[in-house]
Formats: structure tokens, C-alpha cells, sequence
């Protein structure tokens, strides 16, 4: 059954894009406050 294995699959994924998008508004928030932080962000 592909729906019984896709669903938690899917949660999953969610999950991680929820954290990935969390910590890149964390360093957005410490690259605001630190230009350091900035300069090697573009190195």
C-alpha cells in the first residue's frame, strides 16, 4: 500500500523543511546582528 508508506514519509519531510526554514530565519536574525557573520555567510 503506497499511501500507508507515503504518509509518514511525507511527515517527515514536512518536518524538515519546517527546521530548515527555522534555523535559516536564525541565522537571518544572527547575520542581522553580526555583519561577521554576513561576510562569511558569502564567502
Amino acid at each position: 500500500d503506497m499511501g500507508r508508506w507515503f504518509q509518514p514519509s511525507a511527515r517527515f519531510i514536512g518536518l524538515s523543511l519546517v527546521s530548515f526554514v527555522a534555523v535559516g530565519f536564525n541565522l537571518q536574525a544572527h547575520i542581522i546582528q553580526d555583519p561577521r557573520a554576513l561576510a562569511l555567510g558569502v564567502l
